[in-house]
């Protein structure tokens, strides 16, 4: 005969005062708790990587300027281009390469504008292609 052999076949008490938990506020209990909170996010974010602005040679710098006086001269017309710029990061140094499509708005005041908004300082442009 074991210790317990006297209540194994017992009923289960019910509280008088407590009403009975559902197994979703049982598990609740259970839950990981993160003590720091956000230490998550912060891990990811250093562990991003960004690029550095790369320096044009001067080929890639005269092909640029020649495309820039070409826009110029068809920004009435709202030409669909292709354009290749450096986006800086906003939460640490450096950036990233990315590549855009859209027609031409406006181009003055060192900036170039797309008809969506999205805009870019000429000194962030790689690469234009008319399309």
């Amino acid at each position: 005969m074991s210790a317990y052999d006297d209540i194994i076949d017992l009923a289960r008490p019910i509280s008088k005062t407590h009403p009975r938990m559902s197994a979703r506020e049982r598990a609740a209990q259970f839950a990981p708790f993160a003590a720091l909170a956000g230490y998550g996010e912060l891990i990811s974010e250093s562990q991003r990587d960004t690029l550095e602005k790369r320096p044009l040679s001067s080929g890639e710098a005269e092909k640029l300027n020649r495309r820039l006086i070409k826009l110029t001269q068809l920004i009435a017309q709202r030409p669909r281009i292709r354009i290749s710029c450096f986006v800086p990061d906003g939460k640490k140094s450096g950036g990233a390469y990315e590549t855009w499509e859209g027609a031409a708005r406006r181009l003055d005041n060192g900036r170039l504008e797309l008809e969506d908004g999205r805009s870019v300082p000429i000194d962030d442009l790689s690469e234009i292609q008319f399309l």
